[in-house]
C-alpha cells in the first residue's frame, strides 16, 4: 500500500510567477505624462510663435500661457516620477480647464483668435489626457485586485512558517 504524501503549495516543482507590474504604476512609463509633458512645453513657446507672426496678444495671454505651460510641465513630471499619485493627475485636469476657461475670461478671442484656440486646443488636450490616465489607474488597479485574488493562497492550502 502506497503512503500518500502532501506536497506543500509552493515547491521547487511548482513555481507560479506573478504578474508584472503594470506600466501604468512603473515611473516614467506612462505616455499620457510624456504628452501632457509636450504640451506644457509647446505653451511655453508658443507666445514667442503667435508673437511673432504679428498676433497682437494681450500681456494677460501670455502670462497665463507661460504659468499654464510651467505648472503642466512640473506636474507631468513629477507624474512621470511617481505615477501613483492621483492628485497629480487631479492637478493635469484643472490646469486644462484653466486654459479652457481664461480666454474668456481675460477677453482675448476678440483681440487674438489664434490665442483663444491655442488655448481651447491644449486645454482639451490636458483634459482628455488626464481622464485617460486616470482610467488608465482604475483599470490597472482592478486588475490588479483581480490578479492579488487569483494568486493569493487558499486558507487550506497554508502551512506555518517554521
Amino acid at each position: 500500500m502506497a503512503v500518500l504524501q502532501r506536497q506543500p503549495f509552493f515547491s521547487a516543482e511548482h513555481t507560479f510567477e506573478l504578474p508584472a507590474e503594470p506600466a501604468t504604476f512603473r515611473p516614467w512609463h506612462r505616455w499620457q505624462d510624456w504628452l501632457n509633458l509636450v504640451v506644457g512645453l509647446w505653451l511655453w513657446v508658443c507666445p514667442g510663435i503667435f508673437n511673432a507672426y504679428g498676433a497682437t496678444s494681450p500681456a494677460e495671454a501670455g502670462v497665463t500661457t507661460i504659468i499654464a505651460g510651467t505648472i503642466i510641465c512640473g506636474v507631468s513630471l513629477w507624474s512621470l516620477a511617481e505615477p501613483e499619485t492621483v492628485e497629480l493627475e487631479v492637478i493635469l485636469l484643472l490646469a486644462g480647464v484653466w486654459l479652457i476657461l481664461t480666454p474668456a475670461m481675460f477677453g482675448f478671442p476678440v483681440s487674438d483668435p489664434y490665442q483663444a484656440l491655442n488655448h481651447w486646443a491644449t486645454g482639451t488636450i490636458a483634459i482628455v489626457l488626464s481622464l485617460w490616465a486616470l482610467m488608465d489607474r482604475a483599470a490597472a488597479k482592478e486588475e490588479q485586485a483581480e490578479d492579488d485574488a487569483y494568486y493569493s493562497v487558499p486558507a487550506t492550502q497554508r502551512r506555518p512558517v517554521s
